[in-house]
């Protein structure tokens, strides 16, 4: 009599402890959303990248009005490509 209640009994306990393990790793904490601290290089290289954006701006206006643009703008291309 006493085996044939042990497996139900054993088998009712790790089906128990399972749900509960599995509840209890299924409800996580969210983390409280932060936002980023403030980073002093960004307006730097901000400004470097529009910098260098103006300037190359300036170099293709510089070639399209010169007096054979076809081989400025092709030579631009051509070093832009070398990189």
């Amino acid at each position: 009599m006493m085996e044939e209640l042990f497996v139900p009994a054993v088998s009712a306990l790790v089906v128990a402890v399972l749900a509960f393990f599995t509840i209890r790793l299924s409800i996580r904490k969210k983390k409280p959303e932060t936002e980023a601290p403030a980073n002093p290089v960004v307006p730097a290289a901000q400004g470097v990248v529009q910098e260098t954006f103006d300037e190359a701006i300036e170099r293709i206006e510089r070639a399209k009005s010169g007096k054979t643009p076809e081989e400025d703008l092709a030579t631009l291309g051509n070093a832009r490509s070398r990189r």
